[in-house]
């Protein structure tokens, strides 16, 4: 027997091309929305929990936010400045107005 007769089973399999992969029937992409895949469910739970915790920052940073805008509208009242003021107190109402979109 000769010593390079052997053939890998994988050695005669012809290379994918692109056009193999771009011919995707549409029943089989209407099946992956139809049939929940484990993993599909993770994904959904992932999703949520982080979009609970980025709530919650949000939810610290407009507080934080808050507070500093209210500490400057106390400085310029005390220093009678009524432009700075109004810009901060436009400010705390844009701030009031982007918390109602979230």
């Amino acid at each position: 027997m000769a010593r390079n007769s052997y053939t890998h089973p994988y050695a005669t399999m012809t290379k994918r091309t692109f056009e193999d992969f771009s011919q995707v029937d549409a029943i089989q992409l209407g099946d992956i929305d139809e049939q929940p895949r484990p993993q599909r469910q993770q994904l959904v739970g992932f999703l949520e929990q982080g979009k609970k915790v980025l709530f919650r920052a949000l939810k610290v940073a407009r507080g934080i936010e808050r507070q500093k805008l209210g500490r400057r509208q106390k400085a310029a009242k005390a220093d009678g400045n009524d432009g700075e003021n109004a810009r901060l107190q436009a400010e705390v109402s844009a701030l009031k107005v982007c918390w109602s979109i979230l």
